[in-house]
């Protein structure tokens, strides 16, 4: 236990976490040197040394790449010294052609320059008008032919005056250099100042796709030429004449101009040969004879056999040290052109004599490389490399145990560049690597290997290129090391690794601005809250907030969607239909909600307004007290019809008993001998009263049991026909007594009906006695039987005394009257019992009233299998 406490003391200490990361440093700086040194010398020879043993061991300076790209420099400045009278006849016969050359270029422009020019026309001639954003001023001169030689476009009479007339000129002229006249109306017409279009994914090809940067070739001694500078702004030539004069000037440069400038070149290539004292040579021109030589006089080519390394070249190929060489990058294309041809090159060098110039250096130093590296084991150093880099590796995980911790002290201590985001801090280690990648491998190790590359065995030059190495390896290792440190101090400690990754500050500053956003949009809303005043202001700001909102989105679509930020344009619709997907849907959620209210009020129930619009919530709350208060008034006013009928049926029945012993004992006294006149008339009166009022207790005993359905019914098949005529036979006196004529047909027809006799002869006899009583003297009161559908109809119709400034509906009420003054007799209760009565056999009362004239019709429902009323007698 106590040496567990010491170990974790050790490795929670300052000096020994940073002895760790120092010496998985220094190791770095080893591994990275030593894989430097074995990279450099793959790159010396062109091959792979890190697996194979051989490649420097059996190395040699003429299997080295810079070798090689020096004798290719050297050999082909002996070339172009041996060929020089060869160039200049090649420059004069050059110089001879150009006339023709240059006019078949011409000729050759003028072509593709027509058929340019006739495809940017035929484009914009097809436009149409959807498609044309603008049309700009300043047009060039332009002749329309007046006959159309071939349908290429379409005419279109409704298109601008501008695109009628390119389709006239574009079905007017012939193929090939007929276009060429309208060279600037092409150029203008693709300006920025020309016609600007829409680029429809359905339009045809886009005038950038078209021929405009044309590739002028040269035919010289049968051999083709190309010269790829032409128009190098990318745009028509504005004449034909600056074409050719610039085809002319390409001719010189890129045809006439290397052959010249490799004459003109033999001084300085003579000098920097000469210098070379490693070097000699023997170069002839068997086509003109012309021999250059640094050989002593009367040495012969065979001589140079002897030197340590031997090139020959000759028409059976060229050959370096016995074997085929062939050349690398150094040579140019008119030295190839001479090689080509009958040309003898011998060349010997003696890599151990010194002497040379920057141009062509000697090969003392990069020979005695050569031969040091042959005892250079590069798969031993490979190995010792990558042991030391998981040595390092080992080092930097120790340093790891106890990072966060100090001795002494409880707890994960994080240290400044722990609080940056973990993929920020990641990305500035990862450019800080990268930049020192970039440095070693694409400046240090460039530069080193190419130009000191060969110098690698003199301490200055190697030392720094090793050290140089190393020190950037280490320094990439370090920061390494310290972003692995501080991702482990961010794992041990309490402060989640989520919380310190640049997503989470994001998403962390989002969630933070959309909750400002709420707690604003919280105080605008109730800014903008229902109130009955201020609701047409509120519902002006929300529409003319919206327009505003929509403007500005569609502008930001229109104008960065076609422009340099197509995203911006991309996210502004997004925003747009997010935003107008909102609005729609908060208006759908207020028509549902108001759909809700409305049905709610037709079926007279409540709603609950807790998560209604506020200006719904109201009308919610406003419906549901006029619900209540109706609920109210209709359970009120059916206590008071309880109660008012409770009371006549108790007062009915109170008044029945003693009215019955009035009309007995009345009707008693009557039979009684009466001698006194006036006895006998009071007789008479009390008789009348008493029986009228037996005959209203009766109506309001009967009224209340159809009031409360204490009624009971008999119903049965009867001849409507013929109770009408018994009804009638009873009533005919009275009738006649108050001087009425009752029409009634002789020839009833049969109409059955299904219904309770006794209360059906009541419906009659109400309606009867009500003609009786309310019909003007001296006219007449029809009745009629009748079948309609699958009633019986009996009908009375009367001209009333006094006017009907009454509705049915009114007359069929308890205790209404149509004599408002009450002169005659009655009690308002006949037609309400009559109605009821008829509603308690499946039937109606129908009453109507034009001017005086009252008609009543009560419809009974008619047995299944009642006769017809054609076959009834």
């Amino acid at each position: 236990m106590d040496l567990d406490t010491k170990w974790k003391s050790v490795r929670e200490s300052r000096g020994f976490k940073a002895l760790c990361v120092v010496l998985s440093m220094v190791l770095a700086f080893s591994s990275v040197a030593l894989l430097s040194a074995v990279m450099r010398i793959s790159g010396l020879y062109n091959n792979d040394a890190f697996t194979d043993p051989t490649v420097a061991k059996e190395g040699s300076l003429v299997q080295t790449t810079i070798f090689q790209s020096e004798l290719d420099a050297i050999v082909n400045d002996i070339a172009l010294l041996a060929g020089q009278k060869q160039l200049q006849q090649k420059v004069a016969a050059l110089k001879k052609a150009k006339a023709d050359s240059v006019a078949a270029a011409l000729e050759q422009y003028k072509k593709d320059q027509a058929t340019a020019i006739r495809k940017t026309l035929v484009f914009y001639a097809g436009l149409k008008n959807q498609n044309i954003a603008n049309i700009g001023k300043d047009i060039p001169n332009y002749k329309v032919p007046t006959k159309t030689i071939k349908k290429v476009v379409a005419e279109d009479r409704d298109a601008p005056g501008l695109i009628r007339d390119l389709q006239q000129i574009v079905n007017g002229t012939r193929a090939g250099e007929d276009y060429l006249p309208y060279l600037q109306l092409a150029n203008w017409l693709r300006s920025s100042d020309g016609v600007e279009y829409y680029n429809d994914s359905d339009m045809r090809d886009d005038p950038d796709d078209l021929i405009r940067n044309y590739t002028v070739a040269f035919t010289v001694d049968g051999q083709t030429v190309e010269a790829n500078e032409y128009d190098a702004d990318q745009t028509l030539s504005e004449t034909i004449k600056s074409a050719e004069t610039h085809i002319k000037k390409l001719y010189d440069k890129t045809v006439v101009g290397p052959y010249r400038s490799a004459a003109d070149s033999q001084q300085d290539m003579r000098k920097n040969l000469q210098e070379l004292q490693c070097l000699r040579f023997y170069a002839k021109d068997n086509i003109t004879g012309q021999v250059v030589s640094q050989l002593s006089e009367g040495q012969t080519p065979a001589k140079l056999k002897d030197a340590p390394v031997y090139y020959s070249k000759t028409k059976a190929g060229e050959n370096l040290r016995g074997a085929d060489y062939g050349a690398r990058n150094a040579r140019s294309d008119v030295a190839q052109y001479l090689m080509d041809g009958d040309m003898s090159i011998y060349v010997g060098i003696d890599p151990t004599v010194a002497g040379g110039n920057d141009m062509l250096p000697d090969f003392v130093e990069l020979n005695a490389l050569c031969t040091r590296m042959q005892n250079v084991n590069t798969v031993a150093m490979t190995v010792a490399a990558v042991c030391l880099a998981v040595l390092a590796l080992a080092f930097l995980v120790l340093a790891c145990l106890g990072c966060g911790h100090r001795a002494g002290t409880d707890g994960v201590r994080l240290l400044w560049m722990d609080y940056i985001p973990l993929e920020l801090h990641t990305a500035i280690i990862a450019a800080a690597i990268a930049g020192l990648g970039v440095v070693l491998f694409g400046n240090l190790f460039n530069d080193l290997s190419n130009y000191y590359g060969y110098q690698l065995s003199t301490l200055y030059y190697g030392g720094m290129f090793l050290a140089a190495c190393g020190a950037l390896g280490a320094v990439a290792w370090g920061l390494y090391a310290e972003l692995t440190l501080s991702f482990v101090r961010l794992c041990k400690s309490e402060k989640h690794l989520y919380k310190g990754t640049l997503l989470y500050y994001i998403c962390l500053g989002i969630w933070r601005l959309l909750c400002k956003l709420h707690r604003f949009n919280r105080r605008v809303i109730r800014g903008l809250a229902y109130t009955p005043r201020h609701f047409k202001r509120n519902m002006v700001f929300c529409a003319v907030g919206y327009l505003l909102i929509n403007i500005i989105l569609v502008l930001l679509f229109a104008s960065f969607l076609n422009g340099e930020a197509p995203v911006v344009g991309v996210i502004s619709g997004l925003v747009g239909l997010g935003f107008n997907g909102f609005c729609v849907g908060y208006a759908l959620r207020f028509l549902f909600q108001l759909d809700r209210v409305i049905e709610a009020a037709a079926n007279r129930t409540d709603v609950e307004a807790a998560h209604l619009h506020p200006a719904l919530a109201a009308m919610a709350g406003s419906l549901r007290y006029t619900n209540q208060e109706l609920h109210n008034a209709v359970d009120q006013a059916v206590r008071d019809e309880r109660l008012k009928t409770e009371l006549i049926t108790n007062v009915s029945h109170d008044l029945k008993t003693p009215i019955t012993s009035i009309i007995t004992y009345t009707d008693l006294l009557s039979k009684c001998p009466q001698s006194d006149e006036k006895a006998k008339e009071y007789m008479a009166v009390l008789t009348e009263k008493s029986t009228k009022l037996a005959r209203l207790v009766e109506d309001l005993i009967e009224a209340s049991k159809l009031s409360s359905g204490n009624i009971t019914l008999h119903p049965m098949v009867l001849d409507l026909g013929e109770l009408t005529a018994q009804a009638i036979g009873e009533y005919q006196k009275e009738f006649e007594e108050n001087r009425l004529q009752l029409v009634l047909d002789p020839d009833l027809p049969r109409v059955q009906a299904f219904a309770d006799g006794s209360k059906t002869y009541r419906v009659l006899e109400n309606l009867l006695q009500n003609a009786k009583k309310y019909s003007a003297a001296d006219s007449r009161v029809y009745v009629r039987v009748y079948k309609q559908g699958d009633f019986g109809v009996f009908e009375i119709k009367n001209i009333s005394a006094q006017p009907l400034n009454i509705s049915p509906q009114e007359l069929t009420q308890r205790f209404v009257r149509g004599d408002a003054s009450r002169t005659k007799e009655g009690n308002g209760l006949g037609l309400s019992i009559a109605q009821e009565l008829c509603s308690a056999q499946q039937g109606k009362l129908e009453l109507l009233i034009d001017g005086d004239l009252f008609k009543a019709r009560v419809y009974l429902p008619q047995p299944k299998n009642a006769l017809p009323q054609d076959t009834a007698k």
